[in-house]
């Protein structure tokens, strides 16, 4: 740190004090008294407070606007009130306090067993200029309290590391600051390492925002018979390091650099903002590992792309959550009214994912599918599920060979598309493909069967019998249609003429660019029926035209009764498409590109995240293997009425009415094969009169046989 930078910091700090330029000045017993007096004045405000919120809900311009200006002065109502109360409580047991018997008994039971909590109920503060009363006793919710005794659990018992995933508000840091100056109070030789997102977010003179600045603010309105003796409250609190004279008890910060926390010992470090750290805080969170048993990383999602991220979806990872329906002044009628700025700015969908969704996949910044998430639920199925939706229509038999194992049916074009790398960030990835014949349902549909991602550094000798076994797995038989592979390796001595040479496999070279295929990736992810029933999964409405096929065991399709949305369970490897599903949240513009015309944007390819989409892009771009035509006989099927389709004859045996309806089945067909032979006869005479001799050949339509 700049030597110069920290003179002029603590210069500042003396000057600042000296001019009582806070607010709450000084601090000390007076300003305790006044700010709680000041909470119990400000109950005269609820009325205007409320009659200001009527007015201005009767002139709302809709129903969300009304009811947020409603929520807002009910709420405003709610916290002074909740502030006069406590105040009313703290103001008698300071009066109570007469002699030092009674401040030792006082710091005692601070200290003591859930002490914590009762110090928070009593002597917390909080500070929040949005509000008509800024200066508020922190008295914790319930979902808060919770907090305090995870963050005593996890550091001082079981001294270990742990992660806060939170909705933007919900005073998790003011939470754990406060509770580092509980125990900086009482815990002797108890140090904290405070770092956030950059230097000034840490400690930076005159702005109450920073981590020090809270910590200070809470040191100046904690009474004078609890702050360590000869503690001097102009004098004592410097620039990033705060030091009790009693204990031995030090509270020092740093800033976000890849080698913070080195040389630095603590009894834990408050990784605030730790989503937003440069680099994705990876090397920092490696210059970390040993400065303390206990680092507590605070933060909001922000995509896939950092080590929040990576701790967060970690097994077994220490996480506290807070979500922003746990805060009793948070209400749908807030929550409904952020995309249009009635109470402050308006928030983006990617936004709210953000800061109050805690939507790591929807807040990936640049993201390129959007809706991934709310699509998962409509791609990803089961062999299971697939062959239950074939079997309605008599198809089921197709999806099993001789041994009653899954494959793809015989009568499906399919395609296989690779993606040629040999690092761990550039992975080699094999993708199957195909698209249902024509007599199918679903036949506008591209299901993906699965994808191989051999070892890094393999060879194409080893590669080869991996995809050999992949295609008898999935049942495929002859030659694909589509057998493409990225261009760079099908140059001469390139990876695609060594499998021919080796081994007579045929790839050719595809050309993706970097945004050729998205459209069409798009196209196939957006909703169509949308009123009507998926289906594959009736409980959900509308359908994709992509379909990714799992192991049966792997995913499952879950519902959440809080948000009461469906979703699919973590997969458990890549047979239920792990990586695939990585790489569909993770795939973005970068932030260099944003700005650009949308056909000149180039995705992110440098973090390894587009293997698998690369070969799906390859697919995308000739919209799949094609649609394989209908027989004759399929084609005369497919004209019946919906009431004589196989199926539903079929359902009708065992009852009187299926003779009849077979009957009728078969004399419709025999009328539709007439139909259709009058048709090209008449179609052979038409050409036989303009070509002026008779044509032999029969045409049939949609290349039928």
């Amino acid at each position: 740190m700049n030597l110069g930078r920290l003179i002029d910091e603590e210069l500042g700090y003396l000057e600042a004090i000296d001019q009582a330029e806070t607010f709450v000045g000084g601090g000390g017993d007076s300003a305790i008294f006044a700010k709680l007096q000041a909470c119990l004045d400000a109950r005269a405000l609820i009325p205007d407070e409320l009659a200001r919120s009527r007015d201005l809900a009767a002139n709302a311009d809709n129903d969300i606007e009304r009811a947020y200006l409603v929520w807002q002065g009910a709420t405003e109502a709610k916290k002074i009130e909740r502030a006069a109360e406590c105040a009313a409580r703290r103001l008698r047991l300071l009066e109570s306090l007469k002699t030092e018997a009674d401040y030792q008994r006082e710091r005692e039971r601070c200290a003591g067993q859930d002490g914590t909590i009762y110090w928070f109920g009593m002597y917390a503060w909080g500070y929040d200029p949005r509000s008509l009363l800024k200066v508020q006793p922190f008295e914790p919710f319930e979902y808060q309290e919770r907090y305090l005794r995870w963050l005593d659990e996890t550091v001082l018992r079981r001294r270990t590391s742990g992660m806060v995933e939170k909705s933007r508000d919900m005073g998790a840091t003011v939470g754990a600051l406060d509770w580092v100056v509980k125990h900086w109070l009482f815990v002797p030789g108890f140090s904290a390492f405070l770092v956030s997102a950059n230097e000034d977010l840490v400690d930076s003179k005159a702005d109450p925002d920073t981590l020090f600045e809270k910590v200070r603010f809470q040191l100046r309105l904690t009474p004078s018979w609890m702050l360590p003796g000869g503690f001097n409250l102009q004098r004592d609190l410097p620039y990033m390091n705060i030091a009790n004279p009693a204990n031995g008890a030090v509270i020092s910060g740093g800033a976000p650099t890849e080698s913070v926390g080195r040389q630095r010992r603590a009894s834990v470090v408050v990784a605030d903002e730790f989503q937003s750290w440069p680099g994705g805080a990876f090397k920092q969170n490696t210059a970390l590992s040993q400065t303390s048993n206990s680092v507590v990383k605070l933060g909001t999602p922000l995509g896939m792309m950092n080590q929040y991220a990576t701790d967060a979806h970690t097994p077994g990872v220490n996480k506290f959550e807070m979500d922003w329906r746990e805060h009793p002044w948070k209400s749908q009628a807030w929550f409904n009214a952020l995309p249009y700025g009635y109470g402050g700015s308006p928030m983006t969908v990617e936004a709210i994912a953000q800061e109050v969704s805690r939507d790591y996949h929807a807040s990936q910044p640049g993201q390129v599918f959007k809706n991934w998430r709310e699509r998962e639920p409509y791609v990803l199925i089961t062999w299971a599920e697939l062959v239950a939706y074939y079997g309605q229509f008599n198809l089921d038999r197709h999806f099993f060979d001789e041994d009653g194992n899954y494959r793809v049916p015989v009568d499906w074009n399919w395609g296989r598309m690779q993606d040629y790398g040999q690092t761990a960030a550039h992975k080699w990835v094999i993708s199957h493909g195909a698209r249902p014949r024509a007599n199918y349902p679903l036949s506008d549909s591209f299901f993906v069967f699965g994808y191989l991602v051999p070892p890094t550094g393999a060879a194409v000798g080893e590669v080869q019998p991996l995809i050999e076994a992949q295609q008898r797995r999935l049942g495929f038989v002859g030659e694909p249609e589509l057998s493409q592979m990225s261009h760079e390796q099908c140059g001469e001595g390139g990876v695609a003429q060594t499998f021919m040479d080796e081994h007579g496999e045929y790839w050719e070279a595809w050309n993706t660019d970097y945004n050729l295929g998205l459209p069409q990736i798009q196209e196939w992810l957006m909703l169509m029926e949308q009123t009507k029933p998926n289906p594959i999964r009736p409980q959900l409405i509308g359908r994709t035209r992509l379909y990714f096929v799992c192991a049966d065991e792997e995913i499952k399709l879950a519902f959440n009764p809080r948000t009461k949305e469906h979703f699919v369970t973590p997969s458990k490897s890549d047979l239920s498409f792990k990586l695939a599903r990585e790489e569909m949240t993770s795939y973005h513009y970068p932030l260099e590109e944003m700005g650009k015309p949308v056909q000149l944007m180039r995705p992110e390819k440098k973090k390894g995240m587009d293997n698998f989409i690369d070969t799906l892009r390859g697919f995308a771009t000739q919209w799949g293997p094609s649609v394989a035509p209908m027989t004759r006989q399929e084609w005369h099927i497919s004209q019946l009425p919906d009431a004589l389709k196989p199926a539903e004859v079929i359902a009708l045996r065992g009852t009187p009415a299926f003779v009849e309806t077979y009957m009728e089945q078969q004399q419709t067909l025999k009328q539709i094969e007439l139909r259709e032979q009058r048709r090209e006869e008449e179609e052979q005479q038409a050409w036989s009169r303009f070509m002026g001799r008779p044509v032999t050949h029969r045409r049939y339509r949609g290349g039928r046989n």
